[in-house]
């Protein structure tokens, strides 16, 4: 929801809500669902197939925790521009949005131009949301579909759009990715995302995935990015997962590795990983977490499992929202 209370560039938008994600976690014929109905396979499906990046967060199951819900709510309650937009559109952030998903275009770590899309599962009033968005200089473009409005306005070489597909699905991202969703086999196209998505927990508050992790390692310029290239060159993808519990966030991370002898090799490296940290004296907290981390050989690849202390999650977004 942050995305939508920013008036500046719809990219500098995606990125933020990509940020809050992150830390929390077939439309030819126009989607059917009502407002809190869809599941997590639906939400991937809506998402551009090509999508190298890409998240789902399940507010319900976010807001199970008392304590990530008095976080989050109140960290998004000190966002001046959002609360007034959400007052204009009579929206409640804690109780009207029920699912995100964001996929990211191509997308390198570091890079200020990143194409993609969010997509918000939602009750909203369709007039204040127009009404908003016009206010803020978006106009209708009326070559769409009867089912769905499309608002535009010109960003770049581009333009960015919002598009009401249903009256519980906003879309915001590009034109060109917008066109994509609307392609009648794009469902289908789609099942590339999805079948990295099953590889772990989809009924968790968060899950995403990676399709192209190789992009990420050539883009790092750590000193030692072409010896980590080589030894993870095996991992198509990876797949992730982040659920509350009462006192920690549980995460899964699938390496998917096809090749027998690259999967035990990489198995032996986090094994190795995780002794060398956990036994780190300059920084406990992450030689306890590392302790704690379960490393396994899985038919599609290698398992990482850990649980992180939702007191330092506390800490992030508290210094996020008083930036």
């Amino acid at each position: 929801m942050m995305i939508l209370a920013y008036s500046v560039s719809m990219k500098h938008h995606i990125l933020l809500i990509s940020i809050i994600c992150v830390i929390v976690a077939g439309c030819a014929s126009g989607p059917s669902f009502t407002s809190g109905e869809c599941s997590p396979e639906d939400m991937v499906k809506l998402l551009h197939p090509e999508a190298n990046v890409f998240f789902v967060v399940n507010v319900g199951e976010m807001k199970k925790n008392d304590y990530i819900t008095r976080l989050f709510f109140t960290a998004m309650k000190e966002i001046k521009e959002l609360n007034a937009f959400l007052n204009e559109c009579d929206i409640d952030l804690e109780e009207d949005v029920y699912f995100l998903s964001v996929g990211l275009i191509d997308f390198i770590p570091g890079a200020k131009n990143n194409e993609g899309s969010v997509i918000i599962n939602l009750r909203y009033d369709r007039k204040l949301l127009a009404d908003w968005l016009k206010r803020d200089g978006f106009t209708e473009n009326e070559n769409t579909p009867s089912h769905i409005a499309v608002y535009t306005k010109q960003s770049g070489d581009g333009l960015d759009c919002y598009a009401f597909l249903s009256d519980s699905l906003v879309f915001m991202g590009s034109e060109s990715v917008l066109a994509v969703l609307l392609d009648p086999e794009k469902e289908e196209k789609a099942e590339s995302l999805l079948s990295i998505a099953q590889t772990v927990e989809m009924n968790a508050a968060g899950f995403g995935g990676i399709t192209t992790f190789g992009d990420f390692l050539n883009a790092s310029d750590e000193d030692n990015a072409a010896l980590v290239m080589t030894l993870f060159s095996g991992v198509a993808s990876v797949a992730f997962s982040v659920d509350v519990g009462d006192d920690d966030l549980l995460v899964q991370c699938l390496l998917l590795v096809a090749d027998e002898d690259q999967k035990a090799t990489i198995f032996t490296i986090m094994n190795l990983s995780k002794s060398q940290a956990s036994s780190g004296a300059d920084n406990p907290a992450l030689a306890g977490i590392m302790k704690s981390m379960k490393v396994t050989k899985e038919e599609k690849g290698v398992m990482l499992e850990m649980s992180l202390p939702l007191s330092m999650l506390g800490d992030v977004i508290s210094s996020f929202a008083t930036e």
